[in-house]
């Protein structure tokens, strides 16, 4: 059970970054620094659904997208939650929304002829290994 009223848990949860995070600065900076044109936080229209995706490298159909581990519920690494202030239950139902809403765009960028590439907090380290090696191709 949460310890915070409905308007309280709102307005902590706002505060938690999703937009213009350390990891995507980052991720900028490495392709900029590779003088690749991207869109960042754009808007793309996927079978009648508006979604907005971290980048977008329009001229290679190339959309890529950083996910936390926790929040995305790595198959590496996420082994579930124990608990916390909002409750075993709260977390496990908002990993498991984060969850199919990411299976649901990788759905539609497959089905709209784009490709993705997803870097996950755990490969934080290897992002421009990683970016490279998709880019040279």
């Amino acid at each position: 059970m949460d310890v915070f009223p409905p308007e309280k848990r709102r307005e902590v949860m706002r505060r938690i970054r999703s937009r213009g995070t350390r990891p995507e600065r980052e991720i900028r900076r490495i392709l900029d620094s590779m003088g690749v044109p991207y869109v960042y936080q754009a808007k793309l229209e996927l079978g009648g659904k508006k979604r907005t995706v971290d980048f977008l490298i329009p001229e290679k159909r190339l959309v890529i997208e950083y996910r936390s581990c926790f929040f995305h519920g790595c198959p590496l690494h996420y082994r579930g939650v124990k608990g916390g202030i909002l409750g075993k239950e709260w977390w496990e139902r908002k990993i498991d929304r984060n969850r199919r809403r990411d299976r649901e765009l990788e759905e539609l960028l497959r089905r709209h002829g784009y490709r993705l590439v997803v870097i996950w907090s755990h490969d934080r380290k290897r992002i421009r290994e990683i970016l490279e090696g998709v880019l040279r191709g």
